[in-house]
Order: structure tokens, then sequence, then C-alpha cells
């Protein structure tokens, strides 16, 4: 099941915190699918698999002012492909992560993590 836009509390990050890392929605198939987006990634969520659903063509620093985004989570039928900025370009991570939830790491040598996720919808049985 995809993930719904509903009215929801999202965690907001105190004056002091700097940017760490963000999410952004690429929505590069134009599905118009928000995907759920995870803070911090310690098993504790606002909406049991994930804090806040993000819009398409949102980052989760300037929409909400989160600080970090440590995982994604997709809904079934969909499956996503992940791309990462380093050395001053977007980097292929995957292209078939299935439904479920899913971390991402700090990026080695760069002082923000920078992710983009698009979405897809599953052929089959995988991704």
């Amino acid at each position: 099941m995809p993930v719904s836009a509903a009215a929801e509390v999202v965690p907001q990050p105190t004056a002091a915190e700097s940017l760490e890392g963000y999410i952004y929605n690429a929505d590069k198939k134009r599905l118009g699918i928000a995907i759920g987006v995870i803070s911090s990634f310690d098993g504790d969520y606002t909406h049991g698999r994930y804090d806040a659903v993000l819009p398409v063509f949102r980052r989760t620093d300037t929409l909400w002012g989160w600080n970090r985004a440590e995982a994604f989570y997709i809904g079934a039928p969909y499956c996503g492909s992940v791309e990462y900025y380093a050395g001053n370009k977007w980097r292929l991570l995957l292209r078939k992560f299935s439904p479920g939830i899913h971390y991402l790491p700090p990026i080695d040598g760069e002082k923000i993590a920078r992710y983009q996720v698009s979405v897809y919808r599953q052929a089959g049985d995988a991704c």
C-alpha cells in the first residue's frame, strides 16, 4: 500500500542543529507517490514505519527543517531507486530497493549526506 499524505506531527530540530543530511523525493517516474521518511534510525517512529510522509519534489530539510534524515520507507507494490551526492555529482547507490525500511548511511568524504529517492511500480514479485 502506498504511503498516504495525511496531516501529521513532524519532529522538529532545535535551532542549534546544523544540516547533516536530507532525503529528496525525486519522483523520476512521475507517479506522484509520497515516501515515508525517518529522521533518526532508532526504531521509534511517529507513524510505525516512518516519521513523516514526504511529498514528491520535496526535501526533508526544507519542508520540515530536519537537520538529518537517516532512512526511508516504501510500501508495496512499489520499489525505489536511490542516488547520493558526492564529488560534485549525483551517483547511483542502488536501483532496486524493495518495499520496506532502508537506512541511508553518512557519505564518506561529504559533510552533508544528500540522497534522492525515486519510486517505481514493482514488476511481479521482485524489484
